[in-house]
């Protein structure tokens, strides 16, 4: 599905809206979600921090890819699986208050 700048449409597990006008204003954290509208992996790894406890490094190699959607705040584990999904970056957990994420041929 392809949604303009200044479209909207709602995504879940096997379905989707049909791309509407945007609202003049887009859902923020006082809804309990994160924003990114072509935000940087780096300036979206930096807010998310904001939300889980613990350390997220980030490799230099992805910082710069771009990044667009909404994502709800009350699982934050949730958001780290969706960024692997739609950027070349893997996550990695190795304890529970240390993620990594970096490129996807990153070992270790």
């Amino acid at each position: 599905m392809r949604v303009a700048a200044d479209q909207s449409a709602r995504l879940a597990p096997g379905a989707a809206t049909v791309p509407t006008a945007s609202a003049t204003e887009p859902p923020g954290w006082t809804e309990g979600v994160l924003v990114a509208s072509n935000m940087r992996l780096s300036d979206f790894v930096a807010e998310l921090r904001r939300y889980r406890s613990g350390v997220i490094t980030l490799s230099p190699e992805v910082e710069h890819l771009r990044l667009s959607g909404v994502f709800p705040l009350a699982d934050t584990d949730r958001i780290l699986q969706a960024v692997a999904q739609v950027l070349p970056v893997q996550v990695r957990i190795p304890v529970r208050y240390w993620v990594r994420i970096g490129p996807v041929s990153e070992h270790g």
